[in-house]
């Protein structure tokens, strides 16, 4: 009998430990989901909680410009809204549209050494500034053609200087937008949808185009283009490192970001597209 009770719970023993295994496999899979959901929810606070907005419109923001002497300052232009100001980080905006001839402004700068100085460029009727801060608004266009203005690029050591960016070329005054003048000697790539400056030589500009990257080495007078190792010509944005102005940022339309560490010229150009895939694309 003692056997027999012996071969029982021999026999039940295999059963109950399966039985365990299964319990103890449920609890291990919950805590594994558990700690999952937990993970994913840690990430996308991580990831998203940084932003709030600033300023909710169902129209696209086409350009945003920093009082560079007061950072609570920020000036927003908005589609067919016109251009909007904060003077506290965001935390309340307002409208600043007296004296613009339409709303529709794609373009902004603020003068970095009298910074109530903006200018405003628009879609049909040219560049607008502002001596107030935006509280009014008057045309400085003579010299320019009918046309967009995308983009601005203001001299630091001469902000009487300023480059505009426009559907069909750069346009540039040396008197602070009084009058202007063409400045588009070798550029190939008219239509302008971005604008950058070297801070330490300010001779030097860069235009991005839907033509690739131009260069100029002489304020504006002649350009030639940089587009080594660039895989797409369609470039929306640029940005210069202030610390080491050899090195550019160029922001495509269709294949990401590149980069050149030698202010354009040569082959030592790198990418990084919108999917993560980085990749040296010449040595």
């Amino acid at each position: 009998m003692r056997k027999a009770a012996q071969c029982k719970r021999g026999s039940a023993a295999p059963g109950s430990m399966r039985r365990h295994t299964r319990r103890a496999c449920s609890l291990l899979f919950a805590s594994a989901l558990l700690s999952l959901n937990l993970f994913c929810l840690c990430f996308a606070t991580l990831s998203y909680a940084d932003w709030i907005t600033a300023v909710r419109d169902s129209e696209k923001v086409f350009s945003l410009a920093i009082d560079p002497t007061n950072t609570q300052v920020v000036y927003a232009c908005i589609w067919h809204r016109g251009v909007f100001k904060t003077t506290n980080g965001g935390a309340s905006w307002k409208a600043g549209n007296e004296g613009l001839a339409t709303p529709n402004v794609t373009g902004l700068a603020v003068d970095p050494t009298n910074t109530k100085i903006v200018y405003a460029g628009t879609t049909n009727s040219g560049v607008f500034k502002t001596t107030n801060g935006g509280m009014s608004w008057s045309a400085v266009s003579t010299g320019l053609s009918n046309t967009a203005i995308h983009a601005f690029a203001i001299d630091p050591t001469n902000t009487q200087i300023v480059y505009a960016g426009a559907s069909d070329g750069v346009f540039k005054t040396a008197n602070g937008g009084t009058s202007w003048s063409a400045a588009n000697t070798d550029l190939t790539g008219t239509y302008i949808t971005s604008l950058t400056i070297d801070p330490t030589n300010t001779q030097i500009l860069y235009a991005g185009t839907r033509d690739g990257v131009f260069k100029s080495t002489n304020g504006g007078m002649s350009w030639k283009p940089v587009n080594t190792g660039l895989t797409s010509t369609h470039i929306g944005s640029l940005a210069i490192d202030p610390t080491n102005t050899q090195v550019l940022y160029a922001g495509s339309e269709d294949a990401g970001v590149f980069k050149t560490t030698n202010g354009g010229v040569g082959s030592a150009s790198e990418g990084h597209d919108t999917n993560g895939d980085r990749g040296e694309l010449e040595k």
